[in-house]
Formats: C-alpha cells, structure tokens, sequence
C-alpha cells in the first residue's frame, strides 16, 4: 500500500491527476477491502472472549476470506499501477524524466536507427 500511495503522489507531482486520481480510487477499493478483513477479526475475536467458539469458527472463516479477497485486490492494484508499463505516452508521461531516462538507458540506437554504442 504504501508503493502504491508514493506513486500516487508521484503522479500528481508530474501533473499527472488522472492518474493519481484513478490510483486513488483503487486505494480506497483495497482499504474497504482491508476494513472488511478488520471488522471479521475484531467480531471473531469478540466471540471467543466471549466463549461463544460456534460463533467465533464461522467468523474466522468469513476473515480468512476476506484476508484473501484483500490481498487479491491489493495485488490486482499493485499490478496495474506498480507494475505496469505504460502503453500510451502522454503529455505527463513525456514530462516524466524518470520513465524518459529508464526508457533511453536501455536504447542503444539513435533516433535515426544508427548504434549509439
């Protein structure tokens, strides 16, 4: 999570809002995934101390689940944004010195095709 919040912050410190906005939202789908995940914990672990362990069984299978389906979405988040290579260069990914720097360290030709080696 916090890669992704970084990158976000990257993104709108290159003006690039559309998508620091669209990480944003996917943040907030794993947090409510992750709050999810909390709720079932805290109700599981209310039921064993309350010595009602039926109760508590159910439960921590609902949190295991919903552990699961957390770490999924996080994944899913952290393959789309983190992970990704960007397939379209706009204005803001031009204006990323960082992706233009990766991108020519690895090109050993010119512009005109001659080797620069």
């Amino acid at each position: 999570v916090d890669r992704l919040e970084r990158f976000k912050k990257e993104r709108a410190a290159l003006e690039d809002f559309d998508t620091a906005a669209k990480i944003k939202d996917s943040l907030g789908q794993v947090y409510s995934a992750l709050v999810a995940f909390k709720e079932s914990e805290n109700m599981m672990r209310d039921a064993a101390a309350r010595e009602d362990y039926e109760q508590a069984s159910k439960l921590k299978l609902e949190r295991d689940a919903r552990r699961d389906a957390a770490i999924r979405k996080l994944t899913e988040v952290e393959e789309k944004w983190v992970g990704r290579e960007v397939k379209d260069l706009s204005i803001s990914t031009i204006n990323d010195e960082s992706f233009v720097s990766r991108r020519s360290a690895h090109s050993t030709q010119n512009f005109d095709g001659r080797d620069r080696s």
